[in-house]
């Protein structure tokens, strides 16, 4: 991650400030009366909750806590007031990288969610258009089918000339009715001539 420097940059930065920031304070509590005081309640309750918590700890009544002595009082105050300052600044860059974390995840969450609706709208559209060529394309399948069936029973191919009906030699021959005689009519379509032929019967 990309915050977990910046974490330890922090820490590493809250130790190595926070002794000067003390050695600082314990020069302006010299200087400055009211600020001792403020420290020096600030080391007698400090001290005063980890006296408690110690003996609690050690399994003793709590009967009494003597106070700190001015000087070591101050100087309590100002270790705790140096560390609460350090470890505020410290607590505020970890909220801010986490801020700043969580915003950016948001933000790609956000972009990944967009992407997602743009991939589906994409989706939807070519499936609707899948379906409606698939639709157009059975519409089309039924009418071919519904001629080829109509072709099937109501129809015959012929072919658009016809070749002439085969006659055998016998065909061209047919009995005359009167003298025994035989008579061929031929009959030639293309010239629409008709010849006519008499066979004499042998003689005995």
């Amino acid at each position: 991650m990309a915050g977990l420097p910046l974490i330890k940059l922090a820490a590493m930065f809250v130790k190595q400030i926070s002794k000067p920031i003390a050695s600082r304070m314990k020069v302006e509590a010299s200087r400055n009366e009211s600020f001792a005081d403020i420290c020096g309640r600030a080391g007698q309750v400090s001290h005063q909750i980890y006296s408690r918590i110690n003996i609690i700890a050690s399994g003793y009544r709590i009967v009494g806590v003597k106070p700190l002595p001015h000087d070591a009082a101050v100087t309590e105050g100002i270790t705790i007031i140096s560390e609460c300052i350090m470890y505020t600044v410290a607590g505020s860059l970890i909220i801010y990288e986490y801020s700043r974390n969580e915003a950016k995840n948001a933000l790609k969450a956000k972009v990944a969610a967009e992407k997602e609706a743009i991939f589906r709208a994409d989706l939807d559209r070519k499936f609707s258009e899948l379906q409606s060529m698939h639709s157009k394309l059975s519409e089309r399948l039924d009418v071919i089918e519904s001629r080829l069936q109509k072709i099937q029973t109501n129809q015959s191919i012929e072919p658009i000339v016809k070749p002439p009906p085969a006659m055998s030699w016998l065909s061209r021959w047919h009995p005359f009715s009167s003298g025994g005689k035989m008579e061929s009519h031929h009959h030639n379509k293309a010239f629409n001539v008709e010849t006519e032929r008499v066979i004499e019967p042998p003689k005995s």
